[in-house]
């Protein structure tokens, strides 16, 4: 008897149910926190901002209930990227297998496409959630280090922090588009098989 693995696990219907309620739940306890600095748009303008005074002056324009919010906000950033890379990784994990065992041999019968190979690609890339996670947590760091000294940031932090950044949301637009394609090519083979 074979024990599931823990991508096996994470993809189970009740866990997907939870991690990806969390994902939808955190940003909206984490409101509040962030309404002093603008709500979220102020939070993407100081990840969007790729020199130091330039991140002064966002900071400085918050005042001290802003700069509280954005230090307060961080506890629940650290939940959210745990959240959001456990229901990625088991989504993509779930969508990268055939739906049913007997359905790799039957897409290799003549004049089907090729086998799997969205499939094969999105197992290839089940750590990309991951990766997702890794990265915002390092800009995430910067920016509290950052933030601890706002009103003479470290340039480097600033550049790194940015570049961080549009590395993160890059990989989360790969993995958006991954996830798109397969449930396009799933719901494709669900219309095309005969109903039983």
């Amino acid at each position: 008897m074979r024990l599931p693995s823990a991508l096996d696990l994470l993809a189970k219907t009740p866990i997907l149910c939870l991690t990806g309620a969390l994902c939808l739940l955190i940003p909206l306890t984490m409101a509040g926190t962030l309404a002093p600095l603008g709500g979220t748009a102020g939070l993407v303008e100081i990840q969007l901002t790729p020199d130091a005074e330039t991140y002064t002056e966002i900071v400085r324009a918050w005042g001290p209930a802003g700069r509280q919010g954005l230090a307060q906000h961080f506890s629940g950033d650290f939940i959210y990227m745990l959240a959001y890379a456990l229901c990625g990784l088991g989504l993509l994990h779930r969508l990268a297998r055939p739906r049913h065992p007997s359905s790799a041999a039957a897409q290799s019968a003549p004049g089907q496409s090729p086998p799997g190979v969205l499939q094969r690609l999105a197992a290839h890339l089940v750590p990309l959630p991951a990766a997702i996670a890794v990265t915002d947590l390092a800009e995430t760091l910067f920016h509290g280090l950052l933030l601890a000294n706002w009103e003479s940031p470290s340039p480097t932090l600033v550049t790194l922090a940015f570049g961080l950044n549009v590395i993160k949301w890059s990989l989360a637009g790969i993995l958006l588009l991954l996830l798109l394609m397969l449930v396009s090519a799933r719901a494709a083979r669900a219309a095309r098989s005969p109903q039983s």
